[in-house]
């Protein structure tokens, strides 16, 4: 499967966790919107830190391209549900690299597009990085943000998503080691859990 045939499923697969709660397919947000709205948050939120610190400690640009390819390998591997990866645990990273090969073929280098994206990935996977927590925080926003629109239309299953989601957006806040960074990325995501 080619790069542009990926992100064309992508825009087509809807994820899995919204369904298990009774959401149609019709309805439930795809893949693709997902990472999008995922990445628009991440380039905000890290704008937002960068003004409330009075400089640029992140990069707005690396944080919207990780949390924009966090889950590109699904569309070899499909949406797995939270249940599932969590069970396999690191065989998900290798899985998740085997799909990449099979997405950049042709890119087989280390220094190429698959080298590339497998570091982003990596990167999204340990967290080190500002831009990377950022990346991870607000993909878990995007969900938290989806399940109260999703709650609102009247599929109350969905709440579920939603608590358990502000506790991992929680126990990653308090993780975070990068103190300067973590404390206004911490004040930008509370007004947000706060609003709505």
């Amino acid at each position: 499967m080619e790069i542009v045939e990926c992100v064309g499923s992508l825009k087509r697969l809807a994820r899995t966790g919204w369904m298990q709660r009774g959401v149609p397919a019709s309805i439930a947000e795809s893949v693709a919107e997902h990472s999008f709205e995922s990445s628009m948050i991440a380039l905000v939120l890290s704008c937002i830190i960068n003004l409330k610190l009075g400089r640029t400690l992140v990069s707005p640009e690396r944080a919207a391209a990780l949390a924009l390819v966090h889950d590109v390998t699904e569309c070899v591997t499909g949406d797995i549900p939270l249940f599932t990866s969590k069970a396999i645990g690191r065989l998900k990273e290798e899985i998740d690299v085997a799909a990449l090969r099979e997405i950049l073929p042709e890119a087989k280098s280390a220094g190429g597009a698959l080298g590339e994206i497998e570091k982003m990935l990596e990167e999204i996977r340990e967290s080190k990085t500002a831009e990377a927590l950022i990346a991870r925080i607000s993909e878990r926003l995007a969900t938290l943000i989806e399940a109260r629109r999703l709650s609102a239309m009247g599929y109350t299953r969905v709440r579920q998503i939603e608590e358990t989601v502000r506790a991992d957006i929680e126990a990653m806040l308090a993780a975070a080691t990068d103190t300067l960074v973590s404390s206004a990325l911490r004040d930008a995501v509370r007004a947000i859990l706060e609003s709505g």
